[in-house]
């Protein structure tokens, strides 16, 4: 078999033997050739490459930038260079569209709009494609190939955008459907088997600390983490997100990230919602008004039916944990803004909290504090309470065992019935 071969204008001819075992039936055979140019030290990056086609030119295009956008401004097209989407911002008191951004929550919906910028002397063929790679930290490591189109030059004058066709945008979906590469990838949004938690913690006052909200992500060890919310130090390592209506709403995070598969660096990471088994929340709260009043956003407080439970909590929050005072109290809001709409008519399998106050995070001498009551909930959830309140809920009688043991006002709430932790003797404190 002769082939004919072409460098710097030199034809050579090469005989390829091919064994006539494999031709023991009469028709026409093709063969696929593979051939590598063989001149890595004429290369930057040392690597031999793949042999072009006669007349065909090597193209590398630089990926200088690639991200997820969205329609912020609503005219149809969600790959304009001002829609990326970012995780922070300038203020959480006021965000803006497109920051703070917990994909799946805010904003909603299942479809992920990537867009690349590319570097090239020369604009690219109208038929150019590149190649990223999209991965999640929790339901999908090893993550998918996704294929870019070219579609024409950066109107800012940063290169050229390549991005999917429109209507065949990468979907997220949740198990047991499968990834698959430039069609879709996995991320849970249903109960998963899996133990979590996540908690929420806003202290912005001299006598506030997060070793409550440390003392649940550190001692639940049987339990992965979705992320946490906290006022200040944000990052996306974790991540930790701001104190932010919508991670309530969301109850746990995990991260998806968008990359370069040569130069991994360039990349865009950001919050997805993950929903935890667990949400903890430590804070403020209004006894009066039965309202959260530990937020940055939703004018500093919040409404349960700004939740929106019914909507937000289906996929797989369980117990919903308030550590602030006098929320749930039953003879206020805890029973029509909370207990009824959250549990009994809702999603949710326990909800528990105070009907008083609740411990302080740094208390007056002879006070328990919120780690105290935090530690012991851990150990009896990981062990076995010393009391049995009979709610039939290892989490509820967890709960209510610590904060009985410190003599303090704890209440919860399953879809049937309601205990309180009160002085039932001098000395004893039960339900």
């Amino acid at each position: 078999m002769l082939v004919w071969w072409q460098v710097c204008g030199v034809k050579y001819g090469v005989l390829l033997p091919v064994p006539i075992t494999l031709m023991d039936k009469e028709g026409t055979y093709y063969f696929v050739i593979f051939a590598w140019d063989n001149h890595a030290h004429l290369h930057k990056d040392h690597k031999v490459k793949p042999a072009l086609e006669m007349n065909a030119k090597w193209r590398k295009w630089q990926i200088t930038d690639v991200g997820f956008y969205y329609d912020l401004n609503g005219n149809g097209n969600p790959y304009e260079d001002q829609e990326k989407l970012k995780w922070d911002g300038n203020d959480p008191s006021n965000p803006q569209r497109g920051e703070f951004t917990i994909l799946r929550q805010q904003p909603e919906g299942n479809v992920l709009f990537i867009l690349a910028h590319i570097s090239s002397p020369d604009p690219p063929p109208s038929n150019a494609k590149v190649v990223v790679m999209l991965k999640t930290s929790v339901t999908d490591q090893k993550g998918i190939k996704v294929t870019l189109h070219y579609s024409g030059a950066c109107p800012q004058g940063n290169g050229y955008h390549f991005h999917k066709p429109y209507g065949q945008e990468i979907k997220m979906v949740k198990p047991p459907e499968q990834s698959i590469d430039d069609i879709q990838i996995q991320v849970h949004m249903s109960g998963d088997n899996t133990a979590e938690v996540t908690t929420y913690d806003h202290a912005i006052s001299p006598t506030s600390n997060y070793l409550d909200s440390a003392a649940i992500e550190v001692g639940l060890t049987d339990r992965q983490r979705r992320g946490r919310a906290r006022d200040s130090n944000w990052e996306m390592k974790t991540p930790t997100l701001p104190t932010l209506l919508r991670f309530i709403q969301a109850a746990g995070v995990e991260k998806i990230k968008v990359y370069d598969p040569h130069k991994p660096s360039v990349n865009h990471e950001l919050p997805v919602k993950n929903q935890a088994d667990i949400l903890y929340y430590s804070g403020h709260g209004s006894r009066e008004t039965g309202e959260l009043i530990s937020v940055f956003d939703s004018g500093g407080t919040i409404h349960p039916s700004e939740i929106n439970a019914a909507i937000n909590w289906g996929e797989d929050l369980e117990y919903f944990i308030i550590s602030a005072c006098g929320v749930l109290d039953p003879d206020s809001k805890g029973i029509s803004y909370w207990a009824k709409p959250i549990v009994k008519n809702g999603p949710l399998k326990g909800l528990t909290g105070y009907y008083g106050s609740a411990p302080r995070d740094i208390p007056p001498p002879g006070k328990p504090s919120s780690v105290e009551v935090a530690d012991r909930f851990v150990t009896n959830l990981n062990s076995n309470p010393s009391y049995d309140f009979d709610t039939g809920d290892s989490v509820l009688n967890a709960w209510l065992e610590s904060n009985a043991y410190y003599q303090l006002p704890a209440v919860a709430y399953t879809k049937t019935s309601v205990w309180w932790v009160v002085e039932a003797f001098e000395g004893w404190w039960g339900s």
